[in-house]
């Protein structure tokens, strides 16, 4: 059980900081996963937006994983 929520969480972060990357290159690059140029102002604050989500979920999730390991060492 501990196990498997240790794998949960990791794949979660893993996966928000891979999300947090492709937002952040998308801005720095200014072309989108299919190879279109983003050159609207609009779809660069989408971006960042995407950007600052991902890190709000990765502090979260961090948040709740430290938690669960200082129980788990109290027990």
């Amino acid at each position: 059980s501990i196990a498997r929520g240790l794998k949960e969480s990791l794949d979660f972060l893993y996966a928000q900081l891979s999300e947090f990357q492709y937002n952040i290159e998308t801005i720095i690059t200014g072309v989108d996963e299919n190879g279109d140029l983003v050159s609207d102002n609009d779809d660069f604050d989408k971006y960042k937006s995407r950007a600052i989500y991902n890190v709000e979920n990765m502090s979260r999730e961090l948040d709740k994983l430290v938690k669960s390991v200082k129980v788990e060492k109290k027990n």
